[in-house]
């Protein structure tokens, strides 16, 4: 789960469905967070 949280780690769908599951939560629910977006380098 640490590397996951911290971005060192990909996971799949099934992936998320799982832990979704687990937790009793919806899938969209694991995605529901906010961020800097950096701007792209030229």
């Amino acid at each position: 789960m640490n590397k996951i949280e911290k971005g060192k780690r990909n996971i799949t769908l099934s992936t998320i469905l799982e832990l979704s599951k687990g937790l009793k939560i919806h899938p969209k629910e694991l995605f529901d967070f906010s961020f800097p977006i950096k701007e792209l380098e030229k």
